[in-house]
Order: C-alpha cells, then structure tokens, then sequence
C-alpha cells in the first residue's frame, strides 16, 4: 500500500509539480530521502510538502512573516533617514548662512544669489 501512494506521490512531484513549481523539486527529492531513510512517512511527507494544502499554507504564512517583518524594518529605517537628511540640510543651510555673511559679499536669497555663490564656492574648492 505504501509502495503504491509513494508511486502516486512520486508522479505527482516529479511530473507535475515541477511545472507549476519549478523550486519544489528539492523539496520532493529531500522529502522522499526522508521518508526512505525511516526520518518521515509518508502522510508526513505529503502535509509538509509545498505542493499540498497544508504546505502551500504553511510556506504562504512563511512568506507573510518575512513581508510584515522587511515592513517593519523599512518602516523604522525610514524615519532614520529622514532624520540624517534633515540635518544635512540644516548643515548645508548654516553653511551656506555662514558663507554668504562672513566671505561672499552681497548675497541675498533670491535663487540667481544662490547659484552664483554656490557656483564661487565649487570653483574656489575645485581651484577653477
């Protein structure tokens, strides 16, 4: 009898599931190992595997799991960046308050002052 579902079970991962799952073939191979060494039967082998309800279930919850945990991650990353963005501009600002008041002479804020100051720094800096 178990020779029989082994034979049914075989059909199905070797024949059809790689198909539809390329990846579940190593599954079906470490399943049977298993079951042939004593590890797993066969009842075992066909709940764990991907390819049935139980599996596919289990491998979604998996999945979820990662998402909501790579979520959760991003979602503390995020604020942390926004943080260092934040400062660098504030430094950028002083630095450019600074600049424009203590070495550029006649700066104002309207965007042409902006560019030609900035365009006197990067020239001083890279000795244009």
């Amino acid at each position: 009898m178990q020779a029989d579902l082994i034979g049914e079970v075989a059909a199905l991962w070797f024949g059809q599931e790689p198909a539809r799952e390329p990846a579940n073939i190593i599954i079906s191979i470490m399943s049977l190992e298993l079951v042939k060494q004593g590890l797993l039967s066969i009842g075992e082998a066909i709940i764990e595997h991907p390819a049935s309800t139980f599996g596919y279930q289990e491998a979604v919850k998996e999945l979820n799991e990662d998402l909501y945990n790579l979520m959760a991650t991003q979602a503390r990353v995020k604020p942390a960046k926004q943080r260092i963005i934040e400062k660098e501009i504030a430094i950028l600002q002083k630095w450019f308050e600074t600049k424009s008041a203590t070495s550029l002479n006649n700066a104002s804020n309207d965007r042409e002052s902006i560019k030609r100051i900035i365009m006197v720094v990067v020239k001083n800096f890279y000795a244009i």
